[in-house]
């Protein structure tokens, strides 16, 4: 494996672990929400699954940067890429 993929699996792991933690709050706050339907909890909840999203969308840019040496641009870079066909 080289060095690049090395650093990149070192990175993706240290992310995925992040993500865990993420999990894990989101969790915790959906649980407390649901029984005092606190909004600071259901706002909690939602920051959270956007840092998931966040955090997931990193990763990714990660691995095509260190993989294709690109990252996708543009508005609607999401909308666009395409997965190439086998």
């Amino acid at each position: 494996m080289s060095r690049s993929y090395r650093i990149l699996a070192a990175r993706l792991r240290e992310g995925i672990e992040e993500l865990e933690l993420v999990i894990q709050q989101a969790q915790k706050h959906w649980a407390i929400a649901r029984t005092s339907n606190d909004e600071a909890y259901w706002n909690s909840v939602a920051l959270n699954l956007h840092g998931f999203y966040v955090g997931v969308e990193r990763l990714c840019e990660d691995v095509a940067q260190t993989v294709d040496q690109s990252v996708p641009t543009g508005r609607n870079w999401h909308m666009d890429a395409k997965c190439p066909q086998n």
